[in-house]
């Protein structure tokens, strides 16, 4: 019961550095899945383009215009 006691009592400067940290890690493993899923794409679109050159040579034209 102590410990509930000392985190009632001091709850305000534990609770803000937590959040901050939550923050912080919360848009570090956005920026990290932004860049996973960029990778991917640029996988896909690289295999794509091996195993269908001309398939998706038209299809980046055609997105290009």
């Amino acid at each position: 019961m102590q410990f509930l006691s000392y985190i009632y009592r001091n709850g305000r400067w534990i609770s803000v550095p937590l959040f901050v940290i939550s923050a912080a890690l919360l848009v570090y493993f956005i920026l990290n899945m932004i860049r996973v899923v960029r990778q991917a794409y640029l996988l896909s679109v690289l295999l794509l383009a091996v195993l269908k050159p001309a398939e998706v040579l038209s299809e980046m034209c055609a997105e290009a215009s």
